[in-house]
Order: C-alpha cells, then structure tokens, then sequence
C-alpha cells in the first residue's frame, strides 16, 4: 500500500512538472474560472451525493469558490439487527452548500493562483431529511422521521494541481474548525423505551459507520434515549475535487 501512494505521488508531481511548461507556454491566456465536481462526498455518503462547485480567480494570487449540490444519507450496508430491521426510505433527501476565500501562497507557489498551496476560511452547510420504514419482532411497521443539520465554519490548508492548463485537481487536505450538529429523530409508532432505544441503536449504527465524528457525537449525546442530539465540537474538514479551467 505504502508503494502504491509513493508512485501515486510521484506520478502526480510528473505530471505537473509537464503541465507547468504547458501552463508556462500558454501563460498569456489567463483562466479565471474553474467549474469542479466533489469526489470525496460520495465515498462517505453514497452515489446519491452530487456537489458542483465553482472557483473563480480575483486576483494572480487570491480566489472565492462555492459548492452546492444534493445530499443523501449513507445506505445500510446491511441490517442493523435480527430484531429491528431496515425496511426501506421513502424521503431521502439534502442539501450541500459551502463557500471558501483562498490565499495562494506565494513563497510557496512557483506558478500564479488557482496553481500550488493555498490557505483561507470556509463555511459549509449540509442538512438531511428522510422518512424511514422499519420491522420489529415486535411490531410489523415503524416510521421514523429524520432531521440531520451540520454546520461547520474554519480554516483550510490545501494544495491545488493543475495539469495542461486546464485540468485541476484540488485537495483540502487539513481544514479545522467548529462544527454544530443537530440530529432530530421521531418515531411515529407505540413502541415501549427498551424498543424505542433499540431502534435508535440501529440509526447510531447508520450514522457512525460512515459518516466521521459522529461516534464522538452520539457519546457526548442522550441520543440512544433521547433521540435527539446536539452539539458544538471542534471538527474537520477534507475534500477532493476535480475541475475544469476555462
């Protein structure tokens, strides 16, 4: 694995050695915009996960950039238990919006922005909503109605690779910051607390196995009693986009 990433890394800075020449020999026609797609969003949350951003230069060393796009909730890779059952989602649905302002460096950067290491602040929003069927041993049909807001505001540290003057490939690859997350779960059916519990035991599950820091959340939470969690924490932030420069 560690022989793979070497090459994987060598083989990128090779070939931004050969876009930096390109880019070089075709430096009088300036790129201001780049329109972009998220790569890591769907890795956490499923192929329902669709966020377009645009990148838009202000000046050779400073850029803003927006992302907006719609979001799901992670599928179950497979039943939480042998007494609570997924049935299936009959609303599963969201949104992604975030913006950022960045300062490329330029100690660091041989080349102008959108080129090379970059810093700046950030804001990103991403609410859910769905509509879950379940089954029990003990009963034959449960709904449950889910509510999923996370807030994030920090600052980012990430490098941006350009290849033939048109293709980027953008990484933010440390970004910290505080998080607010509020998770809203009601369960339309008489179930008893033991039952109720159990079931939320099973949408812990959904949300920790694939979506990071949310085992933090549910600790610190009465979620497993409660339904219900919120918290500000100190959290992160990672992406990997790829784009086109026009």
């Amino acid at each position: 694995m560690t022989k793979i990433v070497f090459y994987l890394l060598l083989l990128i800075g090779l070939m931004e050695c050969v876009a930096g020449q390109a880019q070089h020999n075709d430096s009088s026609r300036v790129k201001k915009n780049t329109v972009r797609l998220n790569l890591t969003g769907p890795m956490i949350f499923g192929n329902r996960y669709l966020v377009f951003g645009y990148e838009r230069l202000v000046s050779n060393r400073q850029s803003f950039s927006i992302n907006a796009g719609h979001a799901a909730l992670p599928e179950y890779d497979s039943q939480p238990s042998d007494s609570v059952k997924f049935g299936k989602d009959s609303k599963n649905t969201g949104l992604n919006i975030s913006a950022d302002y960045r300062f490329y460096l330029q100690k660091q950067n041989k080349f102008p922005a959108p080129r090379g290491v970059y810093v700046g602040p950030f804001y990103s929003y991403t609410g859910f909503k769905s509509n879950t069927t379940w089954n029990t041993t003990q009963s034959s049909f449960i709904e449950t109605d889910t509510k999923f807001q996370i807030s994030a505001v920090g600052f980012e540290l990430g490098y941006q690779f350009v290849f033939w003057n048109r293709l980027a490939i953008d990484m933010v690859m440390v970004g910290p910051g505080i998080g607010f997350y509020d998770l809203k779960v009601n369960v339309e059916s008489n179930l008893t607390d033991e039952q109720k519990q159990e079931l939320y035991k099973a949408l812990e599950d959904r949300f920790g196995d694939r979506i990071p820091g949310m085992d933090y959340i549910f600790s610190q939470s009465e979620f497993s009693t409660s339904g219900n969690a919120s918290l500000t924490s100190l959290g992160f932030r990672y992406i990997v986009h790829i784009g086109y420069r026009f």
